[in-house]
């Protein structure tokens, strides 16, 4: 997949953004100004994990409880649900 690297840096970007707009509607929502959270954003950086976990009739497998770190995570999944 030579342009699987690019496809996922073009993807991050994206996410990254919806996550910018999400805190402006975030901070908007509670009342606050719309560049509340600008400066816990300003210059960060994004985390970007693909997992891929093969169907089975396993209830174990995926990942253990662990706690998500950062300001805001985004996560997307498929129709088999698991979140």
């Amino acid at each position: 997949m030579p342009q699987f690297k690019e496809n996922s840096l073009n993807w991050m970007r994206k996410i990254d953004d919806i996550g910018k707009i999400l805190c402006k509607l975030i901070s908007i929502s509670l009342g606050l100004n719309s560049h509340y959270f600008d400066e816990c954003i300003y210059d960060s950086w994004s985390h970007m994990l693909i997992l891929h976990f093969p169907k089975t009739d396993r209830a174990t497998i995926g990942i253990h409880s662990h706690t998500d770190y950062g300001f805001l995570v985004i996560a997307s999944q498929d129709d088999t649900g698991g979140l």
